[in-house]
């Protein structure tokens, strides 16, 4: 239990209440496997690092293909959700193609993938932005209230958030002293964590509801 008390933090936590949640309300999640593996591959994601860390080896092994796995699934599902056509899968496609070479040939699997997860991101963002103009334009305000937008908005900050960390690649100023002894990318990550893991929360839950349970 060494590992467990000596390394898990309070975000691995929140992954796991997510998780949990998630099986006990599986019900209004039936038709959503990319929502439910994603949330799987963060769970093991979690567990692998302790693991490595609890053997001294690096955490990228485990970050770096739950990475590819997580950002590809999230443009799986917004391409799904939206309703576009076959020719748009290609946005998931295109982005698994680049992770894969770019974890073999590039920035490699002892480092952490920057230009994997900047670039999933951002084409998960151009695609969602795209989207919310196109129904905004149609003065489509329900589909801004539908739990389906809520659960599509989740990782925005997310990748917002540790997009902009990664992108300056910058030791220092990630290490640099924000509040006390915290460190300007544990605020970050922690703060953009919760706010995704939150809103996955209130995802879940509301699809249970009998308004949206099927």
């Amino acid at each position: 239990m060494d590992i467990v008390y000596g390394y898990l933090n309070f975000v691995q936590l929140y992954v796991l209440v997510t998780f949990f949640l998630m099986l006990a309300l599986r019900r209004g999640l039936s038709n959503n496997t990319e929502l439910k593996t994603i949330i799987t591959v963060s769970l093991l994601s979690e567990i692998g690092s302790l693991i490595l860390v609890y053997h001294n080896v690096s955490i990228n092994y485990a970050y770096n293909t739950a990475l590819l796995l997580h950002h590809t699934l999230w443009l799986l599902l917004i391409v799904r959700q939206f309703g576009y056509t076959k020719q748009l899968y290609l946005v998931p496609v295109s982005f698994f193609i680049f992770g894969v070479c770019n974890l073999i040939f590039g920035e490699g699997i002892d480092n952490f993938n920057c230009n994997t997860f900047i670039i999933g991101s951002f084409m998960y963002l151009i695609v969602f932005i795209a989207e919310s103009f196109r129904q905004l334009q149609r003065e489509n305000f329900d589909f801004f209230s539908a739990p389906s937008y809520l659960m599509l908005f989740a990782p925005v900050m997310f990748f917002l958030g540790l997009s902009f960390e990664f992108s300056f690649r910058n030791y220092e100023l990630g290490n640099s002293l924000v509040f006390g002894l915290v460190r300007l990318y544990t605020f970050i990550s922690y703060f953009v964590n919760i706010i995704y893991y939150t809103f996955l929360i209130i995802y879940i839950v509301k699809v249970n509801q009998p308004k949206y349970a099927r």
